[in-house]
């Protein structure tokens, strides 16, 4: 505990000493602060009965001030407290005093006379309406928060869209440019020697901020970091005496009291409060390079190296980024008389590309550019000022400057700056006064990470508490070695496109130098990048607050729960969360800390201790998930890369970051199913996620395959004759003028749409236009088709034609081709539907598989062609007939009823089959995957959720583990089993409707009986095999069931597998959950015999040394191996085993994974998703593995 007698003031190990106030201030301020309303309350009660609220300087003689500080000295003895103690002024305060005398001067004296009324703003979200609001001329305004990463459904923060937002008249921009102009010509350029000196930290203290800083100091500490700290408190009443004279000193750091140093601060009109606490912060502290923190922002990781290292050293000033694109208002560069540029010269964060990669691929005309993308704006994103980073010698005025647009910030700059945005404030104030001075700063690439943890009720979402920023040293190298990487990959794209061959394999394979969507941004990742503060600010790491509000407790089934705020704490090299704890231990408990904010609430810090022992024991015995690295694909960020940016980290935490978060975990594994559900809106287990799954996916991809097949009866209709002679079953003859101009048209129409769809799969252009043109193309092209049947129809029966004529392969061709053509039309037209509606971005969602099977189909369709052509000079037939032919010859064993007669037509006949064959045949194989893997991944996990969200609905209150554990696997149970009998069963029944189908058609066409129909169509010709016993005068019609028929023949044979499979009779015959264990059969003891566990347990060391940790941990260590063995052959021989609840319990006590019984329903639970569980095992124990063997060497370096 801290002593409690009153001692000497400590020495400070540099310079410039504690800031006094007068006996006369120091009574006054008391009277007016936080201890003012705590004694006033104990005065007004007691025998004093002359009020002290009234006094004002000037009013009372000093023996009156004199009777009431022995007063207030009477109640702080009664109550057990000391006075707080002050000292003479220091020299360094009043070379303070003279030099801001003169910048307050300045400031007042060119006081704006027009401000904005302050109204509360109104913010909004990039997913609600975007119209304004609020619409009166002066006070409220909108803006709209646009995200740093949101692509769908977000307005472009253009010039003419944020000057739409507030509405600044006109007089107020004239007023502040005179104000603003005035001020920079007056502001100083220097400041007098000695005034500022060495490098050091600030915190802002003052009620519970005090506590707060003194545990970020603590946490500095606990990093490593040296330099000296100092707390400024705006008012004297704020001082705390324990704090600054027998704790600070112990930790390098001192007080500073603001209105000793700069007394004009309160003489004037507007009260500074908040932000603005901040430049006064920076610019009274004594260090000459600072790095001011906010009193609730962690440190996680040593900053001292940022004055010593680049991009500090050459800039002079770093900031950080905030979550936000900016949207400062365009007339406040009108008020600092600043002139944009017409040119883009960034692109969202990157200023470090040459912009002729981005510039021309935005789309973007001048008018409708993002403002802060062009030359001579602020750049995005906004800031957030929780730290910043300074160098007084060279940006100085801008400080100063920074300090004019705080002072007059609520009324006149932070509307400018932020348009009501998130975070307004201060926070943009710098960047900007360093701007308009042209010095340089460096803003920080790397985006702002959210930390939290996910609720589970009411209603299942992510809490975030804090914000996780990061070093700059470690960015600024990763930008450097982005500028070396992209120079490279320059270069060799120049190469390549030198030639032909090199420039057409860059077009197909979709490679480009830049992809403004992600080149730049992607370089950026947690893996690469290292954490270095925790602004922890709601709620804030305060023990009076988070008892009183409940903070630490959520309900799950109407149980309250302690929760682990911090529970994801990817990237940190310790338990942050327990860090804190323990600090809060030391000093409320340990210490009996007493602070200001304490005796205003009643209470004492020891009131706590029950409190926070609780919550720490929970701690203890909690697992958070940190201690972890995130599993991100780089892509273009190779392994060379990954070894350099590792290295330039200045000093490596002892034990390093591995594994990665589950959720991670499961994006990575997940992919079983090639469809990016990422992409979506809505998420698995919603109501609506298999309609917009469905249509951003599967309608794109059944489009790309008919629309090939739309073109190749477009071309068929076009070169084959309508109509026949019915006595000889030749063409009648070239057909109508009219009839075969309309034809040709339709057709480019057709074409022209496929080859912007064939665009837009390989994102060659823009996903809106060619969505435009293939809808358009194809909506056209069907309804001119559709009338041309439909007259020449009239056309033929009106002069009589069918006495000797009948309906040839072209007119079928015709009616088939329109049917396509406008299915496709209603195809592209629902999938763009979602994109209006914000479902979806707009692109395809599709990968790599499904875009192959497109070419695939293209290549089919094209070798179609070339073939029907050739066998039309082969074989001597029609152009309808050669293709009828080339289709029955690739689909089945052929009809006998057209076959080659010379050896050299036999020759190529052959050699075209072979190549039409294996392309068939990979159709063949992509359909099947694909088949399988979206019903086995993607809709299973959505029943799955379904499901999962039922058992959490109906989960009674506190579960155990093991029936939370049951609960989940029977949810995954009943979502695998419905999945596949629906599966089964929509392929069942699309199989049967077209065996019937095709049976009524050509019995309608063909005259057939209906059980001749039924065995010559739909049995023998859909097992490849036919009699030559029927003749197909139809046999356009029959092309196109020849080609539908093998998808749904393909179905069946994808789930050849779980039809042939016992399990599917166990799983129709029983719904029941109810887990049993076949006696003659025991995978469990197979499985024990096949590693014999038994001689595993005699592995087990018999140390002679007990309860040795070193001992302890290579046991540990030792077992995880057995473990990893053993699932590593499993995933291996039997990827499908499913672990009891003992092997998990067993599982996540060697991993470290301990976790309560919301942790199997929750969102992060391990049977949530598609997931091998022996794959899951092998991922979590070599992580485990990593960290312990790291553990174990850190632990054996401590012991000597």
């Amino acid at each position: 505990m801290y002593p409690t007698n009153a001692k000497s003031f400590h020495p400070f190990s540099y310079s410039g000493g504690f800031v006094p106030g007068t006996r006369y201030d120091m009574v006054i301020n008391m009277c007016r602060g936080l201890d003012g309303v705590y004694y006033e309350q104990h005065l007004r009660s007691s025998s004093l009965s002359r009020p002290f609220s009234g006094l004002r300087a000037g009013e009372a003689g000093l023996d009156e001030l004199l009777e009431y500080e022995h007063s207030l000295s009477e109640l702080r003895n009664s109550q057990g407290l000391q006075p707080a103690r002050y000292v003479g002024v220091a020299k360094t305060d009043t070379q303070f005093q003279k030099y801001f005398k003169d910048i307050w001067a300045t400031i007042l004296a060119n006081k704006p006379r027009t401000g904005f009324e302050l109204t509360p703003g109104v913010a909004v979200g990039s997913g609600m309406p975007l119209e304004v609001l609020v619409k009166r001329e002066y006070g409220a305004y909108k803006a709209v928060n646009v995200a740093m990463h949101d692509t769908v459904g977000v307005p472009l923060l253009s010039e003419e869209y944020l000057l739409n937002c507030l509405k600044v008249p006109p007089e107020m921009v004239a007023d502040l440019a005179v104000s603003h102009r005035n001020v920079v010509r007056d502001l100083p350029a220097s400041y007098p020697e000695g005034l500022y000196e060495g490098r050091g930290i600030v915190f802002v203290g003052g009620g519970k901020f005090s506590w707060l800083s003194l545990l970020g100091i603590e946490n500095l500490r606990a990093t490593g970091s040296k330099l000296p700290v100092e707390l400024i408190f705006p008012t004297e009443a704020e001082y705390e005496e324990m704090l600054c004279e027998k704790v600070l000193p112990d930790l390098n750091a001192k007080c500073v009291l603001l209105t000793e140093r700069v007394p004009e601060f309160r003489k004037h009109k507007y009260t500074i409060r908040g932000y603005q606490y901040k430049i006064l912060a920076l610019l009274v502290s004594s260090f000459e390079q600072v790095l001011f923190l906010d009193s609730d922002n962690v440190p996680v990781a040593n900053p001292d190296a940022i004055f010593v290292s680049e991009p500090f050293t050459s800039h002079g000033m770093v900031t950080w980024p905030d979550f936000w694109r900016r949207v400062t208002h365009p007339t406040y560069y009108k008020v600092v008389d600043r002139e944009l540029g017409n040119e883009q010269v960034r692109n969202n964060i990157d200023d470090v590309t040459p912009n002729k990669y981005y510039a021309r691929d935005t789309g973007h005309a001048f008018s409708s550019m993002p403002l802060h993308d062009r030359a001579g704006a602020l750049p995005d994103p906004s800031s957030e000022s929780g730290q910043i980073a300074v160098d007084k010698r060279t940006h100085l005025r801008a400080l100063l400057l920074a300090l004019y647009y705080n002072y007059y910030g609520p009324q006149q700059y932070y509307p400018l700056f932020s348009q009501g945005g998130a975070g307004e404030g201060d926070k943009e104030t710098f960047v900007a006064a360093a701007q308009h001075f042209g010095l340089p700063f460096y803003h920080v690439r790397k985006a702002v990470d959210v930390i939290g943890y996910w609720q589970l009720q009411p209603e299942e979402h992510y809490t975030g508490v804090g914000m996780i920023q990061y070093d700059p040293v470690v960015d600024y190298k990763l930008v450097a070695a982005y500028k070396d990487w992209f120079s490279a990959r320059e270069k060799e794209h120049e190469r390549r496109q030198a030639s032909f061959i090199g420039r057409l394999r860059d077009w197909w394979a979709g490679d480009v130098v830049y992809d403004p969507a992600r080149t730049f941004t992607g370089w950026f990742n947690k893996t690469n990048s290292r954490p270095m503060f925790v602004h922890s600010n709601f709620p804030k790491l305060d023990p009076v607050s988070l008892r009183k509000d409940d903070f630490l407790f959520v309900t799950n089934g109407g149980a309250r729960k302690r929760v682990r705020m911090y529970s994801d704490q990817s990237g940190l090299d310790f338990d942050y969360e327990l860090r804190q704890w323990q600090f809060i231990k030391k000093h409320f408990c340990d210490k009996a800390i007493d602070l200001n904010y304490l005796r205003v609430a009643g209470v004492t810090s020891l009131d706590y201790c029950d409190f926070i022992e609780q919550e720490l024991e929970f701690l203890e015995n909690s697992q958070h998930l940190g201690t972890q690295e995130s599993l991100q694909e780089d892509g273009f960020v190779d392994s060379a890369f990954r070894s350099l940016t590792e290295s330039t980290m200045e000093e490596p935490a002892p034990i390093a970051r591995m594994t990665s978060r589950i959720q991670e975990y499961y994006d990575s594994l997940l992919n079983n199913a090639d469809w990016n559900v990422a992409n979506l809106e809505v998420r698995p287990g919603q109501p609506t996620f298999v309609v917009w799954f469905v249509l951003s996916s599967y309608f794109p991809l059944i489009c790309g395959c008919l629309g090939p097949l739309s073109n190749l009866l477009s071309v068929a209709a076009v070169i084959c004759n309508w109509k026949e002679d019915k006595a000889t079953g030749k063409p009648a003859g070239a057909d109508e003028s009219w009839c075969y101009t309309v034809n040709t048209i339709s057709m480019v129409c057709g074409v022209a749409a496929n080859i912007c769809l064939l665009l837009n799969y390989r994102r060659k252009m823009n996903y809106h236009y060619a969505q435009i043109v293939s809808i358009a193309g194809w909506f056209v092209a069907s309804i001119m088709l559709m009338l041309l049947v439909a007259i020449y129809h009239v056309e033929f029966l009106r002069h009589e034609h069918y006495v000797r004529y009948s309906y040839s392969y072209g007119f079928w061709f015709a009616v088939f081709t329109v049917l396509l053509h406008f299915a496709n039309f209603v195809l592209l037209s629902l999938n763009i539907l979602g994109v209006l509606l914000k479902k979806y971005p707009p692109v395809f969602n599709i990968d790599g598989v499904q875009n192959t099977l497109i070419l695939q189909t293209m290549f089919f369709v094209t070798w179609m062609m070339w073939g029907a052509g050739m066998f039309t000079a082969l074989l001597h037939v029609s152009y309808g007939e050669a293709l009828y032919f080339s289709i029955t010859t690739i689909l089945t064993i052929g009809l006998g009823d057209f076959v080659p007669q010379t050896s050299g037509a036999q020759t190529l006949t052959l050699l075209w089959c072979i190549v039409g064959l294996v392309a068939f045949g990979l159709i063949i194989s992509t359909i099947r995957e694909l088949v399988m893997f979206s019903s086995a991944s993607t809709f299973y996990w959505h029943r799955l959720q379904m499901f999962r969200g039922l058992e959490l609905k109906n989960a009674p209150p506190n579960l155990s583990n093991q029936e939370s554990f049951n609960r989940m696997k029977n949810a995954s149970r009943k979502a695998m089993r419905y999945e596949r009998v629906f599966s089964t069963l929509t392929i069942l029944t699309s199989w049967t409707a077209f065996w019937l189908l095709g049976s009524l058609m050509f019995t309608v066409y063909e005259g057939w009986a209906s059980l001749e129909t039924i065995q010559n169509l739909s049995m023998l010709r859909k097992t490849n095999v036919s009699h030559s016993d029927e003749s197909d005068s139809h046999e356009a019609i029959l092309h196109h069931l020849q080609n539908l028929k093998e998808a749904s023949n393909l179905d069946i044979f994808s789930t050849k597998e779980y039809l042939s499979a016992s399990s599917f009779a166990t799983e129709l015959a029983s719904y029941n959950d109810s887990s049993c264990h076949h006696p003659e059969h025991s995978e469990r003891a197979a499985l024990r015999k096949d590693f014999n566990l038994a001689a595993h347990e005699s592995l087990k060391p018999r140390f002679r040394k007990k309860n040795d940790p070193l001992l302890s941990k290579m046991s540990q260590i030792q077992q995880i191996i057995i473990e990893l063995r053993k699932s590593t052959f499993l995933s291996n021989i039997k990827p499908d085993f499913k672990y009891s609840f003992q092997d998990w319990s067993q599982f996540l006590s060697l991993t470290d994974l301990n976790t309560g019984s919301d942790f199997w329903l929750g969102k992060k639970s391990p049977f949530g998703f598609p997931n091998d569980e022996p794959l899951y095992f092998t991922y979590h124990f070599l992580h485990a593995l990593d960290r312990k063997l790291h553990e174990l060497a850190l632990q054996y370096d401590q012991m000597n």
